[in-house]
């Protein structure tokens, strides 16, 4: 007899001599149960079929690619995520030998079908099916895992719609269904779920309001919602996620107002509304501001519905694209502020049928082609930092050296802010003014003498750099040879700089 038995045999008669009600579980009995588990779990392993082409099943179970056990060789997780193509193997898995599994990381394994039933089985789970070729619906089991901390199965094609009873999931930290087909209502019992982190439900067709319920999730950080089915206003619960560091509502069908209960997440950093009815409806709207929001995309078409608009201030975000023509429907807008963008295209020249402008702000852009000769009427113009070409419009001369020198400087290729120093004291103007004077020579016609004169500030023409600029040698049509100095971005941009340097123009003028 085993050593074993003989044990629990004993303690057995020892409990009866002593009048003591037994209830025994042998040591030869739990040996037994532990070996035939473990034993349960090899055999799973092996029907699956998963390992087939990367082992011979001659070594430890623990040993298998992507497998670790605990200390009684029992497994815990199975992490082969991209290492093996399981296909329909998927379903042949018997999820309920693994009862101490706490991971399953299956990503981009081109697991087809739908999720089996029997994976609610696994108690301990927190798992990872993204990446995949899974369809159909989630099933229901799923809300046994209550102690899940990560839900990912982003990039598949499941469809229907989230089941509520995923507010089973109280630890969960990450829910991630983004790029799959689903479909109804965001649940209200999402809002129970008060540890998570990120909830990433975009690029699916969800559809119904957002739910007021998730201004309950005071530790989000992350709130993705985007390319969705999305209707109704943006509830002002969400203001209570003063966690948020990124919201993300664009590409959806949202109307109203932005509630000005945004103003309380102070941590965000990334806030992405484009692609919504948010402002179209505000038909008596007549100051925008929208500056200092990282706003990125294009600037949405339907602020072209905004007839009454005077503002619109969009400066200091990351909007891209084109200025879209929709925004000439605003025709009484007097500031138009656009600045310190990535905004690209050409410079519009619909603003001449504005209203009364006052003040257009497209610097620090990407903009690119010529000055529209419309921007002569406004009051105040800003182009400065773009890509602009070609000549200076002859009708700027009126405005003096100072203000377009100051709203067009530091472009790719536009001929301006160039300074001329006197090589001798001798030199004394040239045509149509004294070309030495500040604030009295004509700027087109030295422009493009001096341009023609150093092939466009070529190279070769450096003569050397002071304190501040390169210094040029240009000979003009007259024959007479000057130095010509330029300033560079950084320090025309350095106040100090920019009144010593205007200081020393004016003594040698």
């Amino acid at each position: 007899m085993a050593p074993s038995v003989s044990i629990s045999i004993l303690i057995v008669v020892l409990c009866i001599f002593m009048n003591v009600p037994t209830i025994v579980i042998a040591a030869g009995s739990m040996a037994t149960s532990k070996s035939s588990s473990l034993k349960q779990e090899v055999q799973a392993l092996m029907e699956s079929g998963w390992w087939s082409g990367s082992s011979n099943y001659t070594s430890s179970h623990c040993d298998w690619l992507g497998i670790k056990c605990n200390f009684g060789g029992s497994i815990t997780e199975i992490d082969i995520a991209g290492n093996i193509y399981l296909g329909d193997k998927f379903r042949k898995f018997n999820f309920s030998s693994f009862p101490n599994l706490v991971r399953l990381s299956l990503s981009n394994n081109q697991i087809l079908g739908s999720i089996p039933f029997e994976i609610g089985s696994l108690s301990k789970l927190t798992h990872n099916l993204s990446h995949n070729y899974l369809t159909g619906q989630l099933p229901l089991s799923l809300a046994n895992l209550t102690k899940l901390v990560k839900f990912d199965i982003s990039f598949n094609g499941i469809t229907g719609s989230i089941p509520k009873e995923f507010g089973n999931f109280k630890n969960l930290l990450e829910l991630n269904l983004s790029h799959n087909k689903f479909t109804g209502p965001i649940p209200s019992t999402l809002g129970l779920l008060t540890n998570l982190s990120n909830l990433n439900l975009p690029f699916n067709e969800i559809n119904g309001s957002i739910v007021s319920e998730i201004g309950l999730l005071k530790n989000l950080l992350n709130l993705d919602l985007r390319q969705n089915k999305l209707t109704g206003p943006i509830p002002s619960s969400l203001g209570h996620l003063t966690n948020l560091v990124s919201l993300s509502l664009s590409s959806n069908q949202i109307n109203g107002s932005i509630p000005q209960e945004i103003g309380n997440m102070k941590n965000l950093n990334g806030l992405f509304l484009n692609n919504n009815m948010l402002i179209g409806n505000m038909k008596n709207l007549r100051y925008l501001y929208l500056n200092n929001n990282n706003l990125v995309g294009q600037i949405p078409l339907t602020i072209g519905h905004l007839t009454k608009l005077e503002t619109l201030n969009l400066n200091w975000n990351m909007i891209s694209g084109p200025i879209p023509t929709e925004l000439a429907n605003c025709s009484l807008i007097k500031i138009l502020s656009l600045s310190h963008n990535y905004l690209n295209g050409s410079v519009p020249s619909w603003v001449i049928n504005l209203y009364a402008p006052i003040k257009i702000d497209l610097g620090y852009n990407n903009l690119t082609g010529n000055v529209p000769i419309s921007f002569t009427m406004m009051r105040e113009f800003n182009l400065s930092y773009n890509s602009l070409e070609g000549r200076v419009p002859n009708i700027f001369k009126n405005y003096g050296f100072e203000l377009f020198g100051y709203f067009l400087r530091s472009q790719c290729r536009v001929k301006n802010f160039v300074l001329l120093m006197k090589t001798h004291a001798e030199l004394k103007g040239t045509k149509n003014g004294n070309l030495f004077s500040m604030w009295n020579y004509d700027g087109n016609i030295a422009f493009e003498d001096i341009i023609e004169a150093t092939e466009d500030f070529n190279i070769r023409y450096c003569i050397g750099t002071g304190g501040y600029g390169s210094v040029y040698k240009a000979q003009l049509p007259s024959g007479k040879v000057v130095a010509l100095k330029k300033l560079n971005r950084l320090e025309a941009e350095d106040p100090t700089v920019d009144k010593s340097f205007k200081n020393k123009v004016k003594m040698l003028a």
